[in-house]
């Protein structure tokens, strides 16, 4: 499983190629938005033709307008011809409305999986084009380039691995409101120390700290201890 370090370097890596090919397009193409509105009509409409692969990120949700039709490209997709891979962000299942979408895509035949720390909006198509939020996440523009469409996906992969798939989170993951003990368990947890220990730093009972401890693992629907750190680490739970 890749290590956050190394997915950090890999979007590093996949924005600059990416800005590099946009520099390179030629100034008298026709407006972004324009060709990213056709793309998208077209894709939609050959999906309902033919088999595409579609390998889509999600950096936030709900999604801004200036993203609308990458978001569209989502929903208008044929759940019977597309095969369809979609990383959100924990938070996108926070809010019930965007909940509700990310529950729809599901339904209708994507698999989604979360992730605990930052994601590029992207979506690529069958490894050959891709839809790309640029200034500042406020915009779409579509890519061509193979180079920066094999740096997406190398990204994509790489965060795929390490998240955590829908169906496993839980109810409770999708509001993780901890109040400053358990907040402060949860540091403990991940710190290596005896409960004897933890629970005197937190001035508690071994019993009481237990109870916490307890608790979290049942959150985060884990089988022990190293598995509730995965979990949380993973869904982001230690970054909120």
């Amino acid at each position: 499983m890749p290590t956050l370090p190394e997915i950090k370097s890999l979007h590093y890596h996949a924005e600059k190629v990416i800005e590099i090919a946009l520099g390179l397009r030629d100034p008298d193409d026709p407006p972004a938005l324009q060709n990213v509105e056709q793309l998208v009509t077209r894709l939609v409409r050959q999906s309902h033709r033919r088999s595409l692969l579609v390998q889509a990120s999600f950096g936030a949700v709900p999604v801004p307008d200036g993203l609308a039709a990458l978001q569209q490209l989502q929903t208008e997709l044929s759940p019977v011809n597309a095969r369809t891979t979609v990383l959100f962000t924990r938070e996108a299942i926070v809010g019930e409305e965007s909940a509700q979408w990310v529950l729809r895509l599901a339904a209708r035949g994507a698999t989604v999986r979360l992730y605990g720390a930052a994601l590029p909006t992207m979506a690529i198509v069958d490894g050959k084009v891709a839809l790309v939020a640029v200034a500042g996440g406020t915009q779409l523009t579509s890519v061509y380039e193979p180079v920066a469409i094999q740096a997406m996906q190398t990204l994509h992969a790489a965060i795929w691995d390490s998240a955590v798939p829908l169906a496993e989170v839980s109810e409770v993951d999708m509001s993780w409101t901890e109040d400053p003990m358990t907040r402060r368990v949860l540091d403990m947890l991940g710190s290596g120390r005896t409960d004897e220990v933890a629970a005197r730093e937190l001035n508690l009972s071994v019993r009481t700290y237990r109870r916490y401890v307890a608790g979290l693992m049942a959150r985060v629907d884990a089988r022990s201890r190293f598995h509730a750190g995965i979990r949380v680490a993973r869904l982001g739970l230690d970054q909120i």
